[in-house]
């Protein structure tokens, strides 16, 4: 009969193999976390905010491998994709481009879950053109 250590890595095993594997953590919405950098731009069409999205477990470990949809208010936006799985830091990131300045909420879904913090981007209007 194994005793010590070999008694508990077999009971693991055993453990992991009777629940059908190992077990995916769950995406904490408070632990979650939106930032959008730089805070503000241009409503130009071109100048971009990188939205990152990170996914995190109860007790704050990061989380790889789901999905983040991001919805943002306003109009004439543009995403670089309206979703990404998050990496090996628990990262998703794409960038928000608009030509409508204005304020705009992003909010974030992990793996289902909404994230309780949202971001606030807000697009400006750029110099007046010359006239011609």
């Amino acid at each position: 009969m194994p005793t010590g250590f070999r008694a508990a890595a077999l009971a693991a095993l055993l453990a992991a193999a009777c629940s059908g594997g190992s077990k995916r953590a769950d995406v904490d919405a408070s632990r979650s976390s939106l930032d959008a950098s730089p805070q503000s731009a241009l409503a130009d069409g071109t100048s971009a905010v990188t939205l990152t999205a990170t996914a995190r477990d109860a007790g704050g470990t990061p989380l790889s491998g789901k999905q983040a949809v991001f919805v943002v208010s306003g109009g004439d936006n543009h995403l670089s994709a309206e979703a990404a799985p998050t990496d090996a830091a628990g990262e998703a990131a794409i960038t928000l481009t608009s030509t409508r300045a204005e304020p705009k909420t992003v909010r974030v879904t992990i793996d289902g879950v909404a994230a309780a913090q949202a971001a606030t981007v807000t697009f400006t209007a750029g110099p007046p053109s010359a006239p011609r």
